[in-house]
């Protein structure tokens, strides 16, 4: 699949063949295990699960089958960079990322391996047209 043409989150689910139900059911199940949590733990966990959720499926979409192996140290493998950008350090109305720089590592990761990608470019595409979804992963800044 070119990942070019994945733009949007409903493109992301029809390329996984899911649908909206599949998220509310997902997102029931996460509220459930919510209730059991300790009080302190139970604010915002299910959304932040949906984040994750959303997210690492944009990811594995645009990877389009690539995984990546954290055993073989001579291939690169790609992750976005952020920068919080705050109402303290910019003219931003509120909180949230910019994107700093797209890197890669060869013997090691700074982020979950569920967040790295199979070339530069497919890391900067997922910047672009999935920010919401790195701010919403990132700083619990929720679009819905």
């Amino acid at each position: 699949m070119d990942y070019k043409k994945i733009k949007t989150f409903p493109a992301v689910l029809k390329a996984q063949g899911m649908t909206e139900e599949d998220l509310v059911a997902v997102q029931s199940l996460y509220e459930k295990i919510a209730k059991k949590l300790p009080r302190a733990q139970r604010a915002g966990y299910a959304k932040h699960k949906m984040a994750e959720l959303k997210l690492e499926l944009a990811i594995k979409t645009i990877n389009d089958g690539w995984e990546p192996n954290l055993c073989d140290t001579s291939t690169r493998r790609w992750y976005n960079w952020w920068e919080v950008v705050t109402k303290k350090n910019s003219s931003f109305s509120g909180r949230g990322l910019s994107l700093d720089v797209v890197n890669f590592d060869l013997g090691y990761s700074v982020v979950a391996p569920c967040l790295l990608f199979e070339s530069r470019e497919k890391a900067a595409w997922a910047a672009k047209f999935f920010l919401k979804l790195y701010e919403e992963y990132y700083l619990g800044v929720y679009n819905n």
